[in-house]
């Protein structure tokens, strides 16, 4: 069962393969681009960062998507699989 949150994502990576992949912060933008998550700034005791929650909330939902078999990972930097390619043309 696919849900519409995740075919929302499938669709935003269609375009992403091995040699074009998407970083975390970038799909969280494209993902939620109303939340105020992209611009808040974070002081996780290291400094001050502005858009940390962004690329952390990216990252976790790829790597629930990653777990299913819909993306693949090399370097924190993300792409589509065949799988998740089967789910986008099935819907």
């Amino acid at each position: 069962m696919i849900t519409k949150t995740c075919l929302k994502a499938l669709i935003i990576l269609k375009d992403t393969s091995y040699l074009k992949p998407m970083r975390p912060g970038l799909f969280a933008l494209k993902m939620w681009p109303e939340s105020d998550m992209h611009t808040k700034v974070k002081n996780t005791g290291n400094g001050a960062t502005a858009g940390k929650g962004a690329w952390l909330c990216g990252g976790s939902y790829l790597s629930k998507l990653q777990k299913k078999g819909l993306v693949f990972s090399i370097d924190f930097k993300y792409y589509i699989s065949s799988k998740g390619k089967d789910i986008l043309n099935n819907n």
